[in-house]
This record gives C-alpha cells, sequence and structure tokens, in this order.
C-alpha cells in the first residue's frame, strides 16, 4: 500500500465517488474527488496527483477527451479508465492504452479499486527512480 499518496477520482455519479473516496481514505490515500471532467481538470492541473482514476463516460467532457487535454498539457500521471460502458470499442480502448491508461470495467469492489491503485502509483514511482 502507498499511504498518504495523492489520488483524483473524476466521475459523474457523486454516488460512485463518495465510495470509491471513502474505499481509498480506509487505506489511507489522500482523496480529492470531482463530479465533471472540467472540474476534475482544473483539480489536475493544479495539484500534483500520484494517480487518476477516471470515468469514461461523463457530460460534456468525457473521459478520453478529458485525457487528450491531459496528457497534451505534458501530465505523465498514471491514469486508470473505470467505466460501466460495456460497449467501448476497440479503437477507443487503443487510444486510451496509447494514452497511458489502463482500463477497467464497473462494478469495482473496494480490492479491485486498490489494487488498481497500487499499480498506478508504484509503476510510476518505478518509472521515475528508472529515469
Amino acid at each position: 500500500m502507498v499511504s498518504g499518496a495523492k489520488v483524483l477520482i473524476i466521475d459523474d455519479e457523486v454516488a460512485t465517488t463518495e465510495v470509491f473516496a471513502k474505499m481509498l481514505q480506509m487505506e489511507g490515500y489522500d482523496v480529492s474527488t470531482a463530479v465533471d471532467a472540467a472540474s476534475g481538470l482544473r483539480a489536475a492541473r493544479a495539484t500534483p496527483f500520484d494517480a487518476v482514476l477516471l470515468d469514461l463516460v461523463m457530460p460534456l467532457l468525457d473521459g478520453l477527451d478529458w485525457l487528450r487535454q491531459f496528457r497534451a498539457a505534458g501530465s505523465t500521471t498514471p491514469v486508470a479508465i473505470i467505466t460501466g460502458n460495456l460497449l467501448i470499442d476497440d479503437e477507443t480502448v487503443s487510444e486510451l492504452t496509447h494514452l497511458g491508461a489502463i482500463v477497467r470495467f464497473k462494478p469495482v469492489w473496494a480490492e479491485d479499486l486498490v489494487a488498481i491503485t497500487e499499480t498506478l502509483i508504484e509503476g510510476n514511482r518505478r518509472a521515475h527512480a528508472d529515469a
């Protein structure tokens, strides 16, 4: 576990952000949330996070466009797309992966969420240690 690591959760479903935040806070993570992609993008640009957990389907700005903008701004923060959209096409998954995101599908249980978050953070720390 990476206690104290800063995690940003972006999902337009308030209940999802609250449940995910509670799960990670119980494991010692410092969690911030956003219930729309635009405010999540502002938060991610203003604060250095160790990981971002991002919904794919959101109004106005979806997760893919969010990730494009985030990477275009130069961020290398690890991102996991956690979506309930089981009809996601191969092209979208390919682009998300190309942009450095991992893709997981809801429902996500507590131990899965913690494992996903740990994978993101540990991978990022190893990459920076090797650089």
